[in-house]
């Protein structure tokens, strides 16, 4: 039967540096889907809101 490999973050980033599409959750290698056009659309929208949001409420000293 195969074995897992957790992954650790510095083993991770050494091995998979410059590779797109893939994340490290819970020590295990994901490859994930590209965004698509209505994913990026909102995620556009809501770093507009952030934007507004903090241009309005800046952070006390």
């Amino acid at each position: 039967m195969a074995q897992r490999y957790r992954f650790g973050i510095e083993e991770f980033e050494r091995l998979f540096q410059g590779v797109t599409g893939v994340e490290l959750l819970d020590g295990e290698v994901y490859q994930m889907s590209p965004i698509g056009p209505k994913h990026a659309e909102v995620v556009a929208c809501l770093v507009n809101v952030l934007i507004c949001f903090y241009a309005h409420h800046p952070r006390p000293p």
